[in-house]
């Protein structure tokens, strides 16, 4: 069994249910950094994962990701974030089983400061929104995860090795870290 969380302030326990990556809002870390300025010019890293790593955008086979009819509506949201944000521009990116990843160029100008944050959110919101479609049986609850993880890339030796590690990524997915059968 595992243990239950600890409320820091109140001292009263609350279940983590025993799923990875389940953790109640008010004890979700920050995984941001602090002092930087998340409209800032420049390329960004992206993973974002399904609601409790369900398997809900297809599956592997023979090293290739095949897409469900929501793995596509996940596909196109992310192709058409550069028509809906003229300030983007998307560069490599892989829909796996369970998450995405790609990379962002985010290039505001003076008047526009659009923020990572609202790019993300509005991608996860429409891939919700038109991926309900499929689940008129089944209600589609909660699609992704609260949080998104992200990694600011420096310099073009990081760009591409993220971009082999992208592209490379459905023929190593049973070393994946969100790996599930």
């Amino acid at each position: 069994m595992v243990a239950p969380l600890a409320d820091a302030e109140s001292g009263q326990t609350v279940p983590n249910c025993g799923k990875i990556g389940f953790m109640p809002r008010q004890f979700r870390k920050h995984i941001r950094l602090e002092s930087y300025d998340y409209s800032s010019n420049g390329f960004y890293f992206i993973t974002i994962c399904c609601d409790y790593f369900k398997p809900l955008f297809g599956k592997i086979e023979h090293e290739v990701m095949k897409l469900n009819a929501l793995g596509e509506v996940a596909q196109a949201q992310w192709l058409g974030l550069e028509s809906r944000y003229p300030q983007i521009k998307c560069h490599a990116h892989q829909i796996m089983p369970n998450h995405m990843h790609g990379i962002l160029e985010l290039h505001n100008s003076v008047k526009s400061e659009l923020q990572l944050s609202q790019v993300i959110g509005a991608y996860k919101s429409l891939t919700h929104k038109y991926g309900r479609a499929f689940f008129l049986e089944k209600k589609l609850a909660k699609l992704w995860q609260p949080n998104f993880y992200e990694h600011v890339i420096r310099n073009d030796k990081a760009f591409q090795a993220i971009t082999e590690y992208i592209e490379t990524n459905p023929a190593q997915w049973d070393k994946d870290k969100y790996f599930i059968e």
